[in-house]
Order: C-alpha cells, then structure tokens, then sequence
C-alpha cells in the first residue's frame, strides 16, 4: 500500500484527504496497518487496518503441444497442403488476461492472432497453421506472452510431418532381364523388394501383363528395413524378345503403384542327339521330310540317337498339332539297342512321350544306333504343312541318375512334291528294284510300317500295287 500525502499539518478544526494506493505485487488477499504518527499527547500514534484483494489473470492452455504429425501415415499433409488445429488458451485468474504476443518460431507454422484480451474465466480458440513448403518432419515453438504475474511466457511446442516422410517405403529396380531361355524351358529371376520405412509395407496385389511371365505369388508383407526377393519365371513360345510390366500395388503413401519393365528372349534349343527320319530302312537315312501328304496317310519314322552315352532306359518327347496330325496307337515299337526294354507311352494332346527301360540294368548300351519306329496319321484338318517337334529327350544310366535335355529335331510333313525318297526304296539304294521286292515279300500281310504303303496297319495286295507302279524308278528320277 502506499499512502500520500506522507506528511502534513491539520488546522484546528480542519481535515486532511489521505489517498491510499493499492499496489499489486502478487495475486491474493493483503491485511496491512497504516500507521499514523502525530503530536496529539493523548494518542500519538494511531493505526488504520488496511485490507485488499489483487485481482490477477491466470494464463492456462489445454496442451502444451499441438501436434499435426499425430495422424495414422497415410493421412499425413502432402507438401503445400495446410491442416489446422486449435488450441485452447483460458484464463483461470480473476482478472483479464491480456495476450500480448503470439510469435509462431518454425517456417513451416503459423497462428490467425496476434493478439487477445480474455476475461477472468474464459478462454480463447487459436487456430494454429501447419503448411508445409519442404517434405520431411518439422518443428516449431509457439511462445504466447501475457500479463499473468507469475507465468508471463508460456511456450507451446509444435511438430508435423509430410506425407511419406513417416510409414512404408517401397523400393525396387526399375527393371528385370530374365536373360535367354531355350523354348519349351522355364527360366527365372529375383525381383528385390526394399521397405526403407519406419513402419511395416504390405503389398496388396503384384500382377503382371504378359502370360509369357509368371509370380509365385500374389501378395507379401515386409517389414520395416526389410526386405524380399520375388520369384519371376519366364516361359518362352516363340524365339523373339518378350516384354512385359509388374505392377505393384503396396501402402506406400508416396509410391502406391510401382511398374517393373520385365524382359526376356526365347531361344531355339539345339538340335540334340535324337533325330526323326521317315526312312524305315536300317540307319538314318537323314530323311526330315515327307511330300505328296494328305489328310489319311499314315506315315512311319525311326527314331535314332547319335553317340549315347552308357543308358539303361531313354525317353523322348514329340510334339506336333493336334488338329492336323494324331500318334497311331500301338504304333511304337522299340528297337533291339537296349535288351528287356519296357516299352512305355505317355500320349497327351499334341505330345507323345515314348521310351522305356529295363528293370535291372547292366553296363547299358551307348553309340549310335536306332530307337524305335513309330507313325502319325494326318487328320482332315491338314493344311498343306505340318512339323513333328522333339522338345525333350531324357537318358537313364545304369546307376539310375537320369538326365534330360530340351532339344529341337524337326520332321516336316508337306503335301507339295518332294525328291530324294523312293517309295518302295525299303533297302536305301536310291532305286527300286528285285531286293526290295524280296523285302516287300517277306513282310507281306504282316503290319511293319515301313511296308505298309497306304497305311492301313496291314502290309497286303493295296500296298503291292502302289510298290509295282514304282518298281524300277531310281533317285534323280532315272
């Protein structure tokens, strides 16, 4: 308290004003004695009780943080978004609360006022502005200055982040070459699949745009920091460059589809140590091609293997158009190379597999020699050409390991003319004469299809006439 005037004289029968001050130097109630000192002999000091209440704003706030970075991290502002939230400031004194400043200190915040005056008891929305210019995460203070006695600055603390700067992170190369695979062969690679996140990627859905390329699956989680390698095969058809795009569809904020360019070359396998001749008679003739064909026709071929290795058993695989061409059933017959061979075939839509095995193996048989024979007939549906493909040929060795190799042995059947085959040739000598008729005679009526001309299944009088009206021609046409 302070009282004025200090000291003074009062006349006989005068008054004298006193003004007293209040002077607030904290919150609260104040009890004082204002002493009066006089010349009166009777009461020479006289006391006045002085009391008073300093009415004092209290500045509160409901957080003291605000924070925009609180949200699950797909729901994260993007770079230029702005996001808004409120913060509450009350006054729990009994006197007003004026807000001098609020000075936001961080580029990436911003508050709507500057400055407030709140009544004992109330409080005060401030909006606080959160635009980001820069990804990443951000920080800021917010200090709000005021005439509270005891806290005039209070400091609010600030943060938010852009959208990808927090959960999953994908990452992948932009592109895969699966390399060159012989056709009729699966070829494959590894995609690797990064999450340099804080929080775990899940990967809805991988597909790919090309049948020519294959996923072993569908849909994976990583971890965060983790990562995985994906299983891509590559079937090649045709021997050319094969594209195609993976797409992944994952959780990443900033990256939800990634495409993968995927590449790979089919390639024509060699032509392997199993050939196909439409010669019946001994040895490879090296005949890859029959002419004059047409829809009916039967037509027989040796199988023969060049430079076999030691081999207990052995398998090869056909494959020609279904729709022009069709196996003859029953008609395989293994030859002698392999003594006790089990005869066994596997007769599919557009492939034949044919072989067999002995059941107790000895040293095994190896060099050149021929396999079998076996005949196709055309169909109605025969146009003009058709191909019968050995894609694989498979060896057993007497110790039981086996191997198999992807191959191409092409044998043609056209229905245009060629040279360089006799019919009724059955000796290879390049004409038609007196030892293939001897020849012809010892397998009449029987079913060898080397001598059944017409392809019947039977070797009889229809096939003699077609081997009398070619008696006597020779190759070149003499």
């Amino acid at each position: 308290f302070l009282a004025l005037p200090a000291a003074f004289a009062v006349a006989r029968g005068d008054t004298q004003r006193v003004d007293v001050t209040f002077l607030r130097a904290a919150p609260g109630q104040v009890q004082e004695n204002l002493l009066i000192h006089c010349n009166d002999p009777e009461s020479p000091v006289v006391s006045v009780r002085l009391s008073g209440k300093a009415l004092s704003p209290v500045l509160a706030v409901a957080s003291e943080a605000v924070s925009f970075d609180d949200v699950s991290f797909d729901e994260l502002p993007r770079v230029g978004q702005r996001e808004v939230r409120e913060l509450t400031i009350a006054n729990k004194g009994d006197g007003p609360l004026r807000i001098a400043s609020l000075s936001v200190g961080g580029a990436a915040f911003s508050v709507m006022e500057e400055a407030a005056k709140v009544e004992a008891g109330e409080t005060l929305q401030v909006q606080v502005l959160y635009t980001p210019q820069e990804a990443g995460e951000h920080e800021g203070v917010l200090p709000i200055l005021s005439n509270d006695l005891e806290q005039p600055r209070l400091q609010v603390a600030l943060s938010g982040a852009t959208l990808g700067s927090r959960g999953p992170k994908i990452e992948a190369d932009d592109g895969l070459d699966l390399g060159t695979v012989l056709l009729g062969n699966s070829g494959g690679a590894e995609l690797t699949i990064r999450n340099s996140g804080d929080e775990e990627l899940a990967i809805g859905l991988m597909s790919v745009d090309n049948d020519r390329f294959g996923l072993e699956e569908e849909k994976l989680v990583i971890p965060a920091g983790g990562s995985r390698g994906i299983p891509v095969t590559f079937v090649p058809d045709l021997v050319r460059v094969e594209t195609g795009t993976l797409t992944l569809r994952s959780d990443d904020p900033l990256r939800p589809l990634v495409q993968v360019a995927l590449a790979g070359r089919g390639e024509i396998p060699p032509e392997g140590q199993v050939s196909m001749d439409f010669h019946l008679a001994s040895g490879d003739q090296g005949v890859r091609a029959v002419g004059g064909a047409e829809p009916g026709r039967v037509y027989g071929l040796q199988l023969h293997v060049n430079n076999a290795p030691a081999i207990s058993g052995w398998s090869v695989t056909i494959e020609y158009d279904h729709d022009q061409v069709r196996y003859v059933k029953d008609s395989f017959q293994a030859s002698g190379f392999i003594p006790g061979l089990v005869e066994l075939v596997d007769e599919k839509s557009g492939t034949v597999s044919i072989g067999g095995t002995v059941l107790e193996a000895d040293e095994g048989a190896a060099g050149d020699h021929a396999l079998g024979m076996l005949s196709f007939e055309l169909l109605e549906g025969f146009a003009e050409s058709t191909d019968l493909v050995v894609q694989k040929i498979g060896f057993r060795r007497p110790d039981g390991s086996e191997e198999v190799f992807t191959v191409h042995s092409v044998a043609t059947i056209t229905s245009q003319a060629l040279t360089g085959m006799l019919v009724g040739d059955f000796d290879g000598n390049d004409v038609v004469d007196f030892s293939d008729f001897f020849l012809f005679a010892d397998h009449f009526m029987g079913d060898h299809p080397l001598y059944d001309l017409d392809g019947s299944g039977l070797v009889d009088f229809d096939d003699f006439f077609i081997f009398a009206d070619h008696f006597g021609q020779e190759a070149g046409g003499g």
